[in-house]
């Protein structure tokens, strides 16, 4: 993790695309890039001065890697990075390989863990769990996310 506080002599401003060539930038030179990175999402604070917040995921064999944070994210401020946070990921910690159990059965789980009655998205993933990248299945809904483990269809407390 990286924190600078900022210097306060530069008062112009970046716009997004400055802001982002300037994250990008900053991550060639402390670390580079990892294979299957990508940008999961962005945001704008607009208090005294413009500050664009990067986050970017990465895909473990494919699949999106989920965690309590971002993989990477990179704060730019006054034309400077202010912040910048990577996790460290092992692909190694790969708990197992399996053949997932199918969609229709982690709906089901889903459904008969939760009660649900309304699904906006499924998706096969990793997730970071005790130090260890587990297989799951994403179930979104309006008031958040349910994993279910895609080896044995149970729910995962997360």
């Amino acid at each position: 993790e990286y924190s600078r506080p900022l210097t306060g002599g530069l008062k112009t401003g970046s716009d997004f695309s400055e802001a982002l060539k300037i994250a990008a930038n900053f991550i060639n030179t402390h670390g580079g890039w990892p294979q299957d990175v990508y940008l999961s999402g962005y945001k704008v604070a607009q208090n005294q001065r413009t500050a664009y917040t990067f986050n970017f995921g990465i895909r473990i064999k494919g699949l999106p890697l989920l965690s309590q944070s971002e993989y990477l994210t990179v704060t730019v401020e006054e034309n400077q990075v202010s912040r910048y946070f990577r996790n460290i990921v092992r692909e190694n910690k790969v708990l197992y390989e399996i053949q997932p159990i199918s969609p229709i059965q982690a709906l089901d789980a889903a459904i008969a863990a939760f009660n649900l009655k309304e699904i906006t998205s499924l998706e096969l993933s990793y997730l970071i769990f005790e130090d260890v990248l587990i297989p799951v299945w994403t179930v979104e809904t309006r008031s958040g996310r349910i994993f279910i483990n895609a080896k044995n269809g149970m729910a995962i407390n997360f």
